[in-house]
């Protein structure tokens, strides 16, 4: 308790803006997994192990490659992802952000690939997934098929907890809004050397957060965070407040690893037994880049796909 009120009140003081305009989520902190949530189901698991698939910055759009990032080329590799992910029959897959590069359109060619996933296919929110008119920014998490922008659901003991990093950023609302005025203000204060490319979680979901992890911790759950901008390493690519929101999972020993995409190049970090993946980008590979999770008591197992190594991470 003494931790949450210290960390709102650092927040509230350092930068004396508002509650961010976040989603409310409809069901309580730990509640069980709401209706169209992954449900469990035989054949589902690999020896004891709870396997999901991860995908990260498929990023299409119909336009030129542009150095490493061949855009033209991800939807043939995501629906060769999908028919390898058919083959693995995970619980679910997780799309980690950045599921377009830009304009409204490109949904429509990529997501009935990504929606032919016979398991649930979820998604993160990414930062350019805004990149859509104006007009169109608040339906962007309905396209996407996302209830709330951030929530949690449990699953065969595991909770997971899908967070928003464009809950304070300068492309998930109109230009010249006061929400963008915010972030703003937000960026210059707490990394005033980020980019525009960034986001941060805000208050109300930093409280939602916490609370979430309580009851985690309470019922005993394994969790596993998940956010478009990384939390570590730190430096540019990651998420505006990272150390406020490490501090939160730091908290709790319910949490046991943190997902993330928006650094294309991939990156491991560990911290207090959290192990931190970010997976490496789809769209700047001739290769592929995707991966299965196998979520077991002791350990969790991720079996990569192209340039996504394999690793055995040791749960704390």
């Amino acid at each position: 308790m003494r931790l949450r009120a210290a960390l709102l009140a650092l927040l509230l003081a350092g930068c004396g803006l508002p509650a961010p305009r976040a989603a409310e989520p409809d069901a309580a902190p730990g509640a069980p997994a709401p209706a169209g949530a992954p449900a469990a189901g035989p054949g589902r698991t690999v020896a004891g192990a709870l396997r999901i698939g991860v995908i990260a910055d498929c990023q299409y759009a119909d336009r030129p490659d542009e150095g490493a990032r061949l855009y033209r080329r991800s939807p043939d590799k995501l629906r060769a992802a999908v028919a390898a992910l058919e083959a693995a029959r995970p619980a679910f897959t997780v799309h980690l952000g950045d599921f377009i590069d830009q304009g409204w359109e490109s949904f429509a060619v990529v997501a009935p690939l990504y929606e032919a996933l016979e398991a649930p296919a979820l998604h993160v929110l990414g930062n350019h997934d805004y990149a859509v008119d104006d007009a169109l920014k608040e339906r962007v998490p309905a396209r996407m098929g996302i209830p709330q922008r951030y929530r949690d659901f449990a699953h065969s003991g595991w909770r997971f907890v899908l967070l928003d990093t464009n809950d304070l950023s300068l492309h998930a609302f109109p230009a010249g809004s006061a929400a963008q005025r915010d972030a703003r203000a937000f960026r210059d204060a707490q990394a005033p050397r980020a980019g525009d490319a960034g986001g941060a979680l805000g208050i109300v979901q930093l409280a939602w957060l916490d609370a979430v992890l309580a009851a985690a911790d309470a019922a005993g759950e394994a969790v596993v965070t998940m956010s478009h901008h990384p939390l570590l390493p730190a430096g540019p690519a990651a998420a505006w407040n990272a150390p406020e929101v490490l501090a939160v999972l730091r908290a709790h020993p319910c949490v046991k690893l943190h997902l993330a995409g928006h650094d294309h190049a991939g990156s491991y970090a560990e911290l207090d037994g959290i192990h931190f993946l970010t997976l490496q980008g789809m769209v700047d590979t001739t290769e592929n880049a995707w991966a299965t999770l196998d979520l077991a008591p002791a350990e969790i197992r991720v079996d990569g796909t192209g340039r996504v190594p394999d690793r055995v991470l040791r749960v704390r």
